[in-house]
């Protein structure tokens, strides 16, 4: 997986995913893109601001970035910023969460080139959008209806446009709140299996999860997040047997292929026999 600059012999290429994403809106009756004009795209492209995701020497992933956006954002125009347009992902390559791959992408530009924010828009109230990019780590910062669109692509008379803001984070800042873990592997010593899920939160640095399935009635943890990532957490749980089991844990993250996270944690009871063992949890 590459991400790097188009070039000019991907004009065709990048016209067919647009193409494509247009019929998807429109199979959903979402305001859809207008066709754009090849002399936009090879602009973009000579300025360097075409870009696109390989995956084994195909384009998997495309869009478009500006550092002025001021016909849709105003006066917030003024806050340093890279702002992402026209996202569109070949459909041999959907599912597999590749905007996550753009978003840890756009957190490095910003900071390799003094930004502030990731900002990105979308036309029209699309309940399911907001609740994706949320999902991506970007606030909501509401609605827009904006005045003056003649010098923007068709769709933008459509409606009012949805803005979303993301501060930036390194690779190794890792917000836990609302994913989910299972098990996918533990020592034989331990009770969590893959029938165990953890329903993590994260507020600031303190993280917390409740968790049953398996062998466990009910448990619940509470630990502390550091910059990379990694998880000091104690834990307590009832299992069937009736038994209340106490340890503690550090877990170590992963980025997988797909974006998700993969947890190794290396565990101690602190009742029982005070044995020890290591477990690896994945992100469903």
């Amino acid at each position: 997986m590459e991400i790097r600059n188009s070039d000019l012999k991907d004009v065709s290429k990048i016209l067919e995913l647009y193409r494509v994403a247009t019929a998807f809106m429109k199979s959903k009756q979402q305001v859809a893109w207008p066709e754009f004009a090849r002399e936009m795209i090879v602009e973009e492209i000579e300025d360097c601001r075409q870009w696109k995701l390989i995956i084994d020497n195909e384009i998997a992933c495309i869009w478009a970035t500006t550092l002025n956006d001021a016909l849709i954002w105003g006066d917030k125009n003024l806050e340093p910023s890279v702002y992402i347009h026209r996202i569109a992902t070949n459909p041999d390559f959907r599912g597999r969460s590749l905007v996550k791959h753009l978003v840890a992408w756009a957190d490095n530009y910003c900071i390799d080139n003094s930004l502030k924010y990731v900002r990105l828009d979308t036309v029209g109230l699309n309940k399911g959008l907001i609740g994706y990019y949320g999902k991506l780590g970007f606030d909501f910062l509401g609605t827009k209806k904006l005045e003056k669109v003649d010098d923007l692509p068709k769709h933008y008379s459509e409606g009012p446009v949805c803005l979303f803001q993301r501060t930036p984070q390194t690779e190794s800042t890792i917000n836990y709140n609302n994913r989910r873990f299972r098990p996918v592997e533990n020592s034989d010593n331990g009770e969590t299996s893959e029938e165990t899920i953890f329903e993590y939160k994260q507020d600031g640095n303190i993280l917390t999860s409740n968790y049953s399935g398996g062998q466990i009635q009910k448990g619940h943890l509470i630990g502390l997040v550091d910059e990379k990532g990694t998880i000091e957490m104690r834990y307590h749980q009832v299992n069937l047997k009736g038994e209340l089991m106490t340890g503690k844990c550090s877990s170590k993250p992963e980025i997988m292929e797909n974006g998700k996270i993969r947890l190794f944690e290396t565990w101690e009871w602190t009742s029982g026999d005070k044995s020890s063992g290591k477990s690896t949890l994945e992100e469903i």
